[in-house]
């Protein structure tokens, strides 16, 4: 955990982050989110409105929503409307801090009310083995 900490300690989340991600509108259903998670790196997607952030599907809704035949509902009924936000000049290991605290796999990153990139715990861990690969050179 130190080593992790240590490695992310001059980083900022504009380091990690994706620019390249999967998002739906609050009117897509769960049938296509499925499908589409199915195929995905991604396990939780940003939901958008038009531009604007509203909400984040997560795999456990997805696979909950399965389970209990909800393929035809749309995203908006299964989504977390409240949800962790952060910015690409955020010190990252404060992110990694607050994401492992509060059980967060995947967080938005905004920028002037707009959303242009998302953080993972996964993206996180690759920067750390490339990072630390570097530095044993």
């Amino acid at each position: 955990m130190w080593a992790l900490r240590y490695a992310l300690s001059d980083a900022k989340v504009a380091a990690v982050m994706l620019k390249d991600f999967i998002s739906f509108s609050p009117n897509d259903t769960l049938l296509r989110a499925s499908e589409i998670f199915l195929h995905a790196l991604q396990n939780d997607f940003p939901v958008l409105f038009g531009d604007r952030l509203v909400g984040i599907l997560k795999r456990e809704a997805i696979i909950k929503g399965i389970n209990e035949g909800k393929e035809n509902e749309r995203i908006a009924d299964l989504m977390e409307r409240e949800f962790l936000t952060t910015t690409e000049k955020r010190p990252l290991v404060a992110l990694y801090k607050q994401m492992t605290e509060s059980g967060v796999g995947m967080v938005p990153v905004i920028r002037d009310d707009n959303l242009v990139g998302i953080v993972t715990m996964e993206q996180i861990g690759r920067y750390h083995m490339v990072s630390t690969a570097r530095g044993a050179k």
